[in-house]
């Protein structure tokens, strides 16, 4: 089982999908980023201030029901309901953002 990097692209404001429903969601432990998981497959990162998913995570073969950030916030743990557990390393959002 790899890590996949869930930070492929800095993806800036993409705004909130208000039909958006999420199985599983879960904060960083210093409150700052929200991770979720839906029916659509994919693990999103949110940013708690800004309100908006910033990167992506895409791998799944069903719906996401469980995601965790890990305490040191090097990655972020995703399980499917096809029995996939996905390991995805955390984006190094300052160098990301300093490139956009």
């Amino acid at each position: 089982m790899g890590s996949s990097g869930i930070n492929a692209e800095y993806m800036g404001s993409s705004g909130i999908n208000a039909e958006y429903m999420g199985n599983a969601l879960a904060l960083s432990q210093d409150g700052e980023w929200i991770v979720s998981g839906g029916d659509d497959k994919v693990v999103k990162l949110w940013n708690y201030d800004e309100g908006y998913y910033n990167y992506v995570g895409i791998g799944h073969s069903g719906g996401i029901t469980r995601c965790q950030v890990a305490p040191d916030r090097k990655n972020i743990v995703s399980v499917g309901d096809e029995g996939a557990i996905m390991i995805w390393k955390f984006p190094d959002v300052e160098a990301l953002k300093s490139e956009a």
